[in-house]
């Protein structure tokens, strides 16, 4: 994922773009593969992803947000 700080220079309404450190704290249960930042040109990105389920069935609820 690549997306936009808020900057003095960039036009637009600034609530719609994030600030530094914002984009890494947004996806706290992902595994980070990759981060990195730029404030003086304003941008984030981020590669990362999801653990992997086990789908044992104790454990499929934990999953899918079931109650298994």
């Amino acid at each position: 994922m690549e997306t936009l700080f808020s900057t003095p220079q960039r036009p637009g309404r600034p609530d719609y773009y994030l600030q530094p450190g914002e984009l890494r704290r947004a996806f706290p249960g992902m595994t980070e593969l990759f981060y990195e930042e730029n404030a003086v040109e304003g941008w984030a990105a981020l590669l990362a992803r999801r653990a992997a389920c086990v789908l044992a069935s104790a454990w499929a609820g934990a999953c899918f947000g079931g109650d298994n």
